[in-house]
């Protein structure tokens, strides 16, 4: 929506809560709303998430070249750190500084998901790193009231 001109927003101030105000661009308490003003509140509603690791936030690389395999347990939570399920919540991982030629989506059907490296993701490391990070985010589903737009804790990769 435009906003209204300094001088119009004067002459609309003493409409507040009538149709007209209303339909020119003013709220019901005489103040002009914009897109903006309702993503904010739309962000004031909204609960950040983030995750945990389980016993290790680690991945052995050698273990994946091996055939070993190696795993790690991912919890999603609030900002209180309670524990999020919510239907249709989805955590990904993804390369970081680490390379991973596939990224991992799994859906969380519990309180947390395991997510398997076994070697078929093209988990790595470039020549001459020693570790490496990848990068975990979290889809939430659409019309939820949980958002996923701060960082979160990243895995380590171990050569």
């Amino acid at each position: 929506m435009v906003r209204p001109d300094p001088t119009r927003r004067q002459l609309l101030a003493g409409c507040a809560g009538t149709g007209a105000a209303l339909l020119a661009g003013c709220s019901a308490s005489g103040g002009s709303t914009t897109t903006a003003d309702n993503d904010e509140r739309t962000m004031a509603t909204a609960t950040e998430v983030s995750v945990e690791f389980g016993d290790d936030d680690r991945v052995a690389l050698g273990a994946v070249e091996s055939g070993e395999g190696d795993s790690v347990e991912i919890t999603v939570v609030d900002t209180d750190g309670e524990t999020v399920t919510v239907d249709g919540l989805t955590v990904t991982v993804s390369a970081g500084s680490a390379t991973l030629e596939e990224s991992i989506v799994r859906q969380i059907t519990a309180e947390s998901v395991t997510v398997a490296f076994d070697g078929s993701h093209g988990l790595g490391l470039d020549e001459g790193q020693s570790g490496g990070t990848l990068s975990v985010g979290v889809v939430t589903p659409p019309g939820s009231n949980y958002v996923d737009e701060e960082s979160n804790p990243e895995l380590v990769v171990e050569a």
